[in-house]
């Protein structure tokens, strides 16, 4: 019998991980689209997931919209937009324009920290989400810098 060892994972491999986790938190805990009542499908990011990892895995920048929504969204239309900024007001805004431009360092050890924060998420409500993510640092990307080395044991040492 032959011994195969498993590949460890990639960084790219925790980052789709975490991604899929972020959406299954965002429709398991936030039932209607932001934008029009209709039922929450998909956790949009209001700041790229490409032009921030800083704002990445914040709950604060996911937005949660209908199909229908997110499409009309990156088609251009501007009501879809108009509607967020409405709700969620300067504060939040200003707020995100402040940070947007943070860069942290990602890598595998990263990853698996984030991964274990939303592990641990994932059956929470979302005031608690909320609640939870401005009191926990370990969720704060800028806090969880990392050289992209690690080992599970020094990810389970830090939460």
């Amino acid at each position: 019998m032959e011994n195969k060892r498993r590949k460890a994972w990639s960084a790219s491999r925790w980052q789709r991980e975490c991604d899929s986790l972020m959406q299954q938190i965002n429709r398991a805990n936030f039932e209607y689209c932001e934008a029009c009542g209709q039922k929450n499908e998909v956790g949009h990011h209001y700041v790229p997931k490409s032009q921030s990892s800083f704002l990445r895995y914040c709950f604060k920048n996911l937005i949660p919209l209908c199909h229908s929504c997110h499409f009309r969204h990156h088609k251009g239309d501007p009501v879809v937009a108009a509607r967020i900024l409405h709700k969620r007001g300067e504060e939040w805004q200003a707020w995100i324009e402040s940070v947007r431009r943070t860069s942290i360092k990602t890598g595998v050890f990263y990853y698996k920290q984030v991964y274990q924060q939303l592990i641990n998420l994932k059956n929470k409500n979302g005031d608690e989400i909320c609640t939870i993510q401005s009191e926990n640092p370990t969720l704060d990307p800028k806090v969880v810098e990392s050289n992209g080395q690690g080992t599970n044991e020094e990810v389970k040492e830090i939460l």
